[in-house]
C-alpha cells in the first residue's frame, strides 16, 4: 500500500510527462528516459540521477526551446551559460545549481517546452 501511495503522489504531479505521451525520437540519456508530447510539442526527460552540474539535453537545440521546468513544481531551470560548455555548442545543459540535489530522488521530471 505505501509503494502504491508514492506512485499515486508522484503521478499526481507528473501525470503530463505520461498520459498523452509516447516514446521521443531523442537518444536515450544516461540518467534516465524521455517521453513525448507532440501535441503540446513537450519532451520530458525522466531523471533517475543527481548529475554533476549541469545536466546534458542531448538532441535538442538551444534555439528550438521555449522553457524547462520541473514538473512537479512549475519552477524554472535556466538554460546554463557556463564557459565549462564551450566545448559543446550543440549541447543544450540544463542548470540544475552549483549542487543539484533532485527533488525527487526516484524520477525528477523536466518538462522541456518547445517552440
Amino acid at each position: 500500500m505505501e509503494i502504491l501511495s508514492q506512485i499515486g503522489a508522484w503521478m499526481d504531479e507528473n501525470h503530463d510527462s505520461i498520459y498523452g505521451c509516447g516514446r521521443s525520437d531523442l537518444p536515450k540519456p544516461e540518467y534516465g528516459r524521455i517521453t513525448a508530447n507532440a501535441e503540446t510539442k513537450t519532451l520530458y526527460f525522466h531523471v533517475y540521477e543527481n548529475s554533476i552540474g549541469a545536466l546534458p539535453l542531448i538532441g535538442v537545440r538551444k534555439e528550438q526551446i521555449d522553457s524547462i521546468r520541473y514538473l512537479a513544481s512549475g519552477a524554472e531551470v535556466p538554460i546554463s551559460t557556463s564557459w565549462t560548455h564551450s566545448d559543446y555548442p550543440d549541447i543544450v545543459f540544463a542548470d540544475l545549481g552549483a549542487d543539484p540535489v533532485l527533488p525527487d530522488p526516484v524520477d525528477t521530471v523536466l518538462a522541456v517546452k518547445l517552440r
